[in-house]
């Protein structure tokens, strides 16, 4: 049965937060090899913010695998990783052991940290999940250091209903738990248009959104083995990417 995706609908209230559901996310947690869909966010954000150096913060860490990924292919970085699950924030401190890397249990639209601290903030398949998004871009901007980026990528509702399905049978193929995630995700995910609105009402005015679609140069570009190429496709085709410059 294909979700209804003319209208958004918000995920269900419970939270991801017990040790048997993050034990599904962590045994295929082999986010350094190429086939990783961390490859393509860490290509992204460091190609848009030329940054070489500097602090970065993880919104929506999980387990630390978007760290632990740039850390092992550019040094440099020190992390902060902000998630509201405490045990996907204890399996990311025992996952990211001997990185330069601090973890909390926080929300992203209080994050209590001081004003202009991190040169990149990250946000990986998780805006959707907040009930205060306008409140969480606006503090999500105060965080970022003037010149800094904010990157945030996440599931298109208005995406083709046959790559949705193979989304969800490509993950249903690993672990059930997660395609059944990813069936309540895209009802609540947003639409371009949808983003660019709520963007309106942050006030951001430099930015850019835009969607991808695989061409001749995208096994070049993010360096995508054969045995990843279906993986990638699905998670580029079905996402949209932001990019604010503060």
């Amino acid at each position: 049965m294909f979700p209804n995706l003319k209208k958004r609908v918000p995920e269900p209230t419970e939270e991801m937060e017990g040790k048997k559901e993050v034990k599904g996310f962590l045994g295929t947690r082999n986010s350094i090899k190429r086939k990783s869909t961390f490859n393509v966010v860490r290509i992204d954000v460091l190609k848009e913010s030329k940054l070489k150096s500097g602090k970065i913060l993880d919104v929506g860490c999980g387990f630390g695998g978007l760290i632990k990924n740039i850390n092992h292919y550019r040094k440099g970085f020190s992390f902060v990783g902000i998630d509201l699950s405490k045990a996907m924030i204890d399996a990311a401190r025992k996952y990211c052991e001997g990185i330069p890397a601090i973890f909390y249990v926080k929300p992203a639209d209080k994050t209590g940290f001081k004003t202009e601290s991190f040169d990149l903030v990250i946000c990986k398949d998780t805006f959707h999940h907040f009930n205060r998004p306008v409140k969480v871009l606006t503090e999500l901007y105060r965080i970022t250091k003037k010149r800094g980026f904010i990157y945030i990528t996440d599931l298109d509702r208005n995406t083709s209903m046959d790559l949705v399905y193979e989304e969800m049978q490509r993950l249903a193929e690993k672990r059930l738990l997660t395609s059944m995630m990813l069936y309540d995700s895209i009802q609540a995910a947003y639409t371009v248009p949808e983003m660019k609105l709520l963007f309106k009402k942050a006030g951001f005015k430099k930015y850019k959104i835009y969607t991808k679609k695989s061409g001749k140069n995208f096994v070049k570009e993010y360096n995508v083995p054969d045995a990843g190429l279906r993986n990638i496709l699905g998670f580029i085709e079905t996402r949209w990417v932001a990019i604010i410059r503060k």
